[in-house]
Parts: C-alpha cells; structure tokens; sequence
C-alpha cells in the first residue's frame, strides 16, 4: 500500500503539469475560435453589406420574444 501511495506521489507533479497544458490548450482553442468567429462576421459584413446570418436569426429570435 505505501509503494501505491511512494508511485502516485512521484507522478502527482508529472500529472498536474498534463492537467494545465490540457486546461491551457482548451482556453486558448476557446478564445481563438471566437477571435476567428469575428472576424468572420466582420469580413462578411465588408463583402455582403449585411449582417451575417447568424447575427440575423439572433435579432429575429430576438423580435419574436
């Protein structure tokens, strides 16, 4: 039982370093797929003039309440 408890105390640093990289790798994913989302509606309000269609069914759904 104590060479369980010796093992999982020596891979406790090693397993926390994984967990952080992990929680990084999600928050930054997080915050460059909503970068990316605006810039995509702003080039699509450049190109088309108007707003994109998602912003368009917000602003219904929106209407209808």
């Amino acid at each position: 039982m104590e060479d369980k408890v010796a093992k999982l105390s020596e891979r406790a640093p090693e397993e926390a370093r994984k967990l952080i990289k992990r929680v990084a790798f999600a928050v930054i994913t997080a915050v460059a797929v909503l970068a990316t989302r605006k810039l995509i509606d702003k080039l699509w309000e450049r190109a088309t003039g108007e707003l994109p269609p998602t912003k368009v069914m917000r602003e219904d759904e929106a209407d209808n309440d």
